[in-house]
């Protein structure tokens, strides 16, 4: 428990009728625009990207070196939504929110822990469902190098870089679970390697404004 788009598809108004979560990745193809718009929306922004969208409902990094490595910012220390990890040990000296996970694909159905799946994206995405989300719109998740970059912010510090390889066949199990769990997930990033789910313009996602 919880202590220019490619292949557009543009989603019918009929099926947005119900609150969507976003889920925002580092891919190099984000923009500070593009979140913008999802300000007073539902979000869980994975790691560095809690500086764009300062106002996150949750902040969700995986990894303890992360945590290391932003301990200190201002912007961390100002950041007021829920701060969540699935390292206890990042957890308790970092006063995180825990939940646990176990080492398997697809998505987890029961609330007490989500699924690695290898990758920080599907833990959040699996976040987002036990938080509630029906619909998951995924923002950032290029799963390759566009522009020669791997991340909007470029490296990081100790210089890792994306298995894209690796993860990219990972998300098939989590579109197979999420249409058995009636989750629908939609890729609103602006490039993307990620094909098993739906393609559409973020703009056709958004709530109608006044």
């Amino acid at each position: 428990m919880l202590t220019n788009y490619q292949n557009k598809a543009v989603v019918p108004r009929a099926a947005r009728q119900y609150p969507s979560w976003f889920v925002i990745a580092s891919g190099p193809s984000l923009t500070a625009e593009d979140v913008a718009l999802l300000e007073g929306q539902r979000v869980v922004a994975i790691n560095d990207n809690y500086i764009l969208a300062p106002w996150a409902t949750v902040l969700y990094g995986a990894d303890p070196i992360w945590w290391e490595w932003h301990a200190e910012r201002a912007e961390l220390k100002a950041f007021k939504g829920r701060k969540i990890t699935q390292d206890k040990g990042a957890a308790e000296r970092y006063g995180l929110e825990y939940i646990r996970s176990v080492d398997a694909d697809g998505l987890s159905r029961d609330p007490a822990y989500v699924h690695k799946g290898s990758n920080s994206g599907i833990q959040a995405i699996n976040l987002a469902y036990h938080l509630g989300a029906r619909r998951i719109v995924l923002l950032g998740f290029d799963m390759q190098a566009t522009g020669g970059k791997a991340h909007w912010f470029g490296d990081h510090p100790n210089g890792f870089r994306s298995n894209w390889e690796k993860w990219l066949w990972r998300y098939q199990f989590v579109a197979d679970d999420a249409q058995r769990m009636g989750l629908e997930i939609i890729n609103a990033s602006r490039e993307t390697a990620l094909r098993c789910f739906p393609r559409a313009l973020l703009s056709s996602l958004l709530p109608d404004r006044a």
